[in-house]
């Protein structure tokens, strides 16, 4: 495979994605725990449908697939953790470019526990919100950086990937469902389905696996 992205820098710290390679998983997922958790006030008529969920310290981090009840806030936010269960209310977090991608399906940390990782759906090509991956320090979401930024629009976006990726899963059309980090510095990118188009795209268990560092 071609190399999926330059190196970049960005405020002092460089994420570098490399060599894309995809392969069927043979073995079968299995959920291992199953919970409820009041993610927002009763009544307010919004699901919340989390798509991402990742740990830091005493507190989850979860993306929701759907905007959030407040206005003008991101569908991302933090819930406490007390011996494990999930308490309190949800904190939303702040920052421009949370704000501005949207449909957020992603969610892990760097193996060191240092930074977060967020991607977005990827399955609209003329929706630059849609097409978005990001990271920063756990603790500062207001400084969220875009990973290959692409601009001329209002919305700093990751477009420039789209090439790479379409290259690599063997399609023009795809819906991005999951990120994590593995050892070895791989960043794993997770497909539901793909196809020529939206309408006949296939639903699918593929997996992107990228050389991924990040070097202060």
């Amino acid at each position: 495979m071609n190399r999926l992205v330059k190196s970049l820098a960005v405020a002092g710290l460089m994420l570098h994605l490399q060599s894309p390679s995809a392969a069927p998983v043979g073995v079968p997922a299995k959920a291992v725990q199953n919970y409820l958790a009041p993610c927002f006030t009763a009544g307010n008529g919004v699901n919340c449908e989390v798509s991402g969920v990742a740990r830091v310290g005493e507190n989850l981090i979860l993306a929701n697939d759907k905007k959030m009840p407040r206005p003008g806030g991101p569908a991302m936010f933090t819930m406490a953790l007390d011996d494990h269960r999930i308490v309190g209310t949800p904190s939303y977090l702040e920052g421009t470019v949370l704000l501005k991608a949207d449909k957020f399906e992603g969610l892990t940390t760097t193996l060191d526990g240092k930074y977060v990782i967020a991607i977005t759906a990827f399955n609209n090509p003329s929706n630059d919100a849609l097409n978005t991956l990001l990271y920063w320090p756990v603790s500062e979401p207001k400084n969220a950086k875009v990973i290959s930024v692409s601009t001329g629009t209002q919305v700093t976006n990751s477009q420039s990937l789209r090439a790479k990726i379409n290259e690599a899963v063997g399609s023009s059309y795809y819906q991005i469902e999951a990120i994590s980090t593995s050892p070895g510095d791989r960043l794993l990118i997770g497909i539901r389905k793909h196809g020529k188009e939206s309408k006949q795209a296939k639903f699918s268990f593929l997996l992107l696996s990228i050389s991924c560092s990040i070097n202060e």
